[in-house]
């Protein structure tokens, strides 16, 4: 179950929010031989890395990943979304 809540921004970018805080953007390249898409964090302490990639989706899988991550290090965890509780 996706975490993440993805909404269409200008110039054909998308913004990651959770919690209704904006902290994942993935831009359309800016240069012709850059992969066609690049993921960027506003998540304190990851706000300089970028990741690249020609599918959005690779990205938005990988920005779920650097969420867990994050609120790992933070000290919680997400419960198992493939395990239901009855």
């Amino acid at each position: 179950m996706p975490r993440i809540l993805w909404r269409n921004a200008p110039y054909s970018s998308v913004n990651g929010y959770v919690g209704g805080m904006c902290l994942f953007t993935i831009d359309w390249k800016i240069r012709r031989e850059d992969p066609n898409h690049t993921l960027r964090t506003k998540l304190p302490g990851l706000d300089t890395q970028a990741l690249q990639d020609d599918d959005a989706n690779v990205l938005k899988r990988r920005a779920e990943q650097v969420l867990e991550e994050f609120v790992h290090k933070l000290g919680a965890v997400f419960p198992d979304s493939s395990t239901e509780e009855d």
